[in-house]
């Protein structure tokens, strides 16, 4: 992808990809991947390039002193999706929501686990409802 912003660290140079929000079929497998429903924090967002394999990234061939020399370059091969990721530390406490560096670590933690028991809550009592609709609807059936 043009444009990606880096930076390094310790003899490794970091990109970040911005969501293909343009490619509708892409931006899904984007999403598919990060496990999210929709583009999260606006048109700002992006992905890291450790997230991408090297055959991810489109290669440049150049001659060098008489010599066809391939380099790897910084920019996304069109239909590539991000694909290494490691979810085992994923809990259901966990947000998607950016901290601010404006809030302590300490708050910002605190209001996450509050917006996740909140969201479990919600989601306990349509289940709740859903079951109650449900059964109410087999009994008008049964009578």
């Amino acid at each position: 992808m043009p444009g990606g912003h880096y930076f390094k660290a310790k003899d490794k140079t970091v990109h970040f990809h911005k969501l293909p929000l343009k490619r509708r079929a892409v931006l899904l497998r984007w999403l598919a991947a990060l496990k999210r429903e929709s583009p999260p924090m606006g048109t700002d967002f992006s992905v890291c390039s450790e997230h991408f394999l090297d055959e991810d990234y489109l290669e440049d061939k150049i001659f060098e002193s008489g010599k066809l020399v391939v380099r790897r370059t910084n920019r996304l091969k069109p239909e590539v999706a991000p694909s290494v990721f490691n979810f085992t530390a994923y809990n259901m406490y966990s947000t998607d929501r950016p901290t601010y560096s404006g809030n302590s670590g300490a708050e910002a933690s605190v209001r996450r686990r509050e917006r996740a028991l909140n969201r479990a809550s919600q989601a306990g009592k349509r289940q709740v409802g859903n079951l109650a609709t449900h059964i109410s609807r087999q009994v008008l059936v049964s009578v």
